[in-house]
């Protein structure tokens, strides 16, 4: 382990805030699909162990690129503050405009969805209720 100057361990600390940012970030992805999707606990679960798979291995790019892989106690405090920043901050500002956008666009492209499948229902209701009464007015001449 090498000796890191002040002004290193500084820059890597501001890094490691800013990697614990888009760590919250990514689990406001997670936070907004199960909002937009109902989970079962299972999913749940499954979705929180990859996210902390994904995070472990982000902070480990991370020192790997900035710190050639070495992790020092600053780097895990420093992507906590980071987290901890963003979601007490901004992420329930950001969570909730891009819940009601995307809830807003499924919307708005599935609302032709549903009136072309609303016609084609009646449609076929109708097709197939004349077929019934087609069915019935065919004579049974010769049959006897």
């Amino acid at each position: 382990m090498a000796i890191l100057s002040m002004k290193t361990q500084v820059v890597l600390f501001f890094t490691a805030i800013l990697a614990g940012g888009a760590m919250g970030v990514m689990y406001d992805f997670f936070k907004i699909s199960r909002r937009l999707i109902k989970h079962s606990d299972l999913a749940v679960a499954f979705e929180d162990v990859l996210y902390w798979i994904l995070a472990a291995f982000f902070m480990f790019c991370t020192a790997l690129f900035r710190n050639n892989g070495e992790i020092r106690g600053f780097l895990i405090i420093g992507a906590f503050c980071g987290t901890a920043l963003y979601l007490c901050t901004i992420s329930h500002f950001l969570t909730n405009i891009a819940t009601k956008l995307l809830m807003f666009i499924f919307k708005t492209l599935l609302t032709p969805i549903k009136i072309i499948l609303k016609f084609s229902k009646k449609g076929l209701q109708k097709l197939h209720s004349c077929a019934k009464i087609k069915k019935k007015e065919i004579p049974n001449e010769g049959l006897d």
